[in-house]
């Protein structure tokens, strides 16, 4: 049996860790469905990250903006917030040897984000400086990365407890990404941390133990994921279980729809709700006068859109007490397993 996947490039993954480290159709409910669900409050989350088809990513990498909608509540009578993917993309570009990452394109929510954040550094009030922060770290870009994973264990609706149920999608921040996925795979020299390899082989891979905890800091509660990380190597399942995975990967990229500018600024207008102000940008940026000095635009709202997914049909998996298979079974040759290349391994224990 052969499946068509690819095993980790660690050479490209420590490639990503450096640019990292460098910088500072359905319902909605079927949409939803599609990723991980995390503990409401403390707990832990076992899952295991499927390897990348041929030719794919093994991550999608976004930015989201998060914009109220005053015209709307949420299940709470709360103001509705929504999520819009961001339209800069990533470019990598080298910088005394390592690669690092920018972000590039035309975005007005970054734009107006950028332009609060100039006019605050002119003033001189500090309750004014400080609110107008407050409105730029509310529309923010914040790096998601969406992974393909296996939950081991989830109950259902019912209450049912379901074993390896996926595959599901994985939505995690930066700071998971590079402080426990990344660093696992590549290793930290500094702090004494081997590199534990392909996390994604499916005979030696290993499942993630994402442990969520609640603490508390000057602004309230807020998760910390310090304790999180990678178990023994394992098995990801029967040959059969993953060629049936690994046939049913979500597309992680068709979660990134980018609604188009006039959408963007629809959102932003809808965010702002009324906008008073006579000050003129750092440099002056005449795309940004319809979002200032504006009337209450409650009544240009119109109704957004939801995000529509057609969720393919996915059935619980039950756990198997087959013996483990070669990695042969699982259509993985020896010409594939990059791990086993000595100089790779080498160049990469070098770095």
């Amino acid at each position: 049996m052969s499946v068509d996947y690819e095993p980790l490039d660690l050479s490209e993954l420590q490639s990503e860790y450096e640019a990292v480290s460098s910088q500072k159709g359905g319902t909605q409910e079927d949409f939803y469905e599609k990723f991980v669900r995390l503990p409401s409050g403390e707990g832990f989350v076992n899952m295991r990250f499927m390897p990348r088809k041929k030719d794919h990513s093994l991550y999608v990498l976004t930015r989201l903006h998060t914009l109220n909608d005053p015209t709307q509540k949420d299940a709470y009578g709360k103001m509705k917030k929504r999520s819009y993917h961001c339209p800069k993309e990533p470019e990598f570009y080298e910088r005394n040897g390592k690669k690092e990452r920018k972000w590039v394109g035309d975005c007005i929510i970054c734009k107006y984000y950028n332009d609060l954040w100039q006019k605050s550094n002119s003033e001189t009030d500090e309750k004014t400086q400080e609110n107008l922060r407050n409105q730029a770290r509310a529309i923010r870009p914040v790096e998601r990365y969406y992974f393909n994973v296996i939950v081991r264990a989830e109950k259902d609706k019912d209450g049912t407890l379901q074993k390896n149920v996926g595959p599901k999608v994985y939505s995690c921040g930066k700071t998971v990404y590079q402080n426990k996925i990344m660093r696992a795979c590549t290793g930290d020299a500094l702090a004494g941390k081997k590199a534990l390899g392909d996390i994604t082989h499916p005979t030696t891979g290993r499942d993630f133990r994402l442990v969520k905890k609640v603490v508390k800091g000057a602004g309230g509660e807020y998760p910390n994921y310090d304790d999180s990380e990678f178990e023994d190597p394992s098995p990801v399942g029967t040959p059969d279980e993953f060629k049936k995975w690994m046939e049913n990967l979500v597309d992680l990229q068709s979660l990134r729809v980018v609604k188009t500018d006039e959408e963007l600024r629809h959102a932003l207008k809808v965010h702002l709700g009324m906008v008073k102000s006579t000050y003129q940008s750092v440099e002056e940026d005449h795309s940004l006068d319809e979002f200032r000095d504006v009337k209450p635009i409650v009544e240009d709202v119109k109704p957004q859109q939801e995000l529509v997914i057609n969720k393919p049909k996915q059935e619980p998996v039950k756990e198997s007490s087959a013996p483990a298979a070669s990695a042969a079974e699982y259509g993985y040759s020896a010409s594939d397993e990059i791990l086993a290349d000595d100089d790779f391994m080498n160049e990469l224990n070098s770095l």
